[in-house]
């Protein structure tokens, strides 16, 4: 019984982890066809801001050693699957 529940646990955030990842990318995508003043592009940005912001951060950094591209979106979603693959080790470990 123990283990159904930590299975469950886990598809759970895994959802919540795709559904994170889904909405970054639709956020890049609508950054080049949507205008700014879009509320439902308003909406994504303030939510997504504190996921992204440490990533623009490594970002900025690469963009200054002539890396022209903002990858935080790439950096993100690799973070977000090491963290799930973590809680997968540690709740197999359980």
């Amino acid at each position: 019984m123990n283990s159904y529940v930590l299975l469950q646990l886990y598809v759970g955030l895994n959802y919540f982890a795709n559904a994170i990842i889904a909405l970054i990318w639709i956020y890049c995508l609508m950054s080049w066809f949507v205008r700014p003043t879009n509320r439902f592009y308003q909406f994504l940005e303030r939510f997504l801001y504190p996921i992204l912001e440490p990533f623009r951060k490594i970002s900025r950094k690469l963009i200054r050693g002539g890396f022209m591209i903002d990858i935080s979106p790439i950096l993100a979603t690799v973070a977000i699957r090491i963290i799930m693959s973590l809680i997968l080790r540690l709740l197999v470990g359980f």
